[in-house]
């Protein structure tokens, strides 16, 4: 019951929009955007080379370790027409599930703008990006357009106020990727416009421009002394 629960009711939420029923599930969702790899590969290649790979999340790992032991955990018990067993083995249970749908003939994939089904995610991606390429999704508080559904949910962020892009080098937090990224730039800029006239340095030239300003204030005071002298 619990379960069927989960599976209906998923309360953590990406700011990229996606939902997941537990928060682990979540959390490893989110290193998909912060680009952290926490599993690393401790096998070696016949050289004796560390494979360094390293993965975000700890099934992804489990599945490339295949590649260096060979293992195939998961096989077909499908057998053809004739009563002949398949048994193909495969290192990742995804990969029989699909290989299982060559018998079956299920079609799990579904369009949600026309009736089309087919055997593979990728291949319902596909069909979306060609056949209704030209249909946009349109957000309803500013009018804008996107192509892709998960786009427009990013954008209502804006609308709501949400700061979902956070700085790692300071607590600035913004609501587009863009402001983050130009935020960023200060920070590789830090002291890279220096006074010539004193030991100040800045991360913007217009700031250099204007304190510039006090020196030639100060100059055109002393000036002005020694004229009324």
């Amino acid at each position: 019951m619990i379960s069927l629960l989960k599976k209906c009711y998923k309360p953590f939420k990406c700011f990229c929009g996606k939902r997941f029923a537990w928060k682990v599930y979540l959390q490893n969702h989110e290193r998909t955007h912060t680009g952290e790899k926490l599993f690393k590969c401790d096998f070696t290649d016949t050289n004796g080379k560390p494979c360094g790979k390293a993965f975000a999340q700890k099934s992804t790992l489990t599945y490339h370790e295949r590649t260096h032991t060979g293992e195939k955990p998961y096989k077909c018990n499908f057998t053809d027409t004739n009563g002949k067993p398949c048994g193909k083995a495969f290192a990742q249970k995804s990969i029989l599930t699909y290989h299982k749908r060559t018998y079956t003939g299920e079609k799990s994939y579904q369009c949600d703008q026309c009736p089309k089904r087919f055997k593979r995610k990728q291949n319902l991606k596909n069909h979306k990006q060609g056949d209704h390429i030209n249909e946009v999704f349109k957000c309803v508080e500013c009018g804008q357009l996107f192509k892709r559904e998960e786009y427009l949910t990013k954008h209502e962020q804006v609308h709501k106020g949400v700061r979902s892009f956070k700085c790692d080098e300071c607590p600035a937090s913004f609501k587009k990727e863009e402001y983050l990224t130009k935020h960023k730039r200060v920070h590789k800029r830090a002291g890279q416009f220096q006074c010539l006239q004193c030991s100040a340095s800045f991360t913007m030239r217009t700031e250099l421009t204007k304190h510039k300003k006090v020196h030639t204030q100060n100059q055109v005071g002393a000036s002005w002394q020694r004229h009324d002298r």
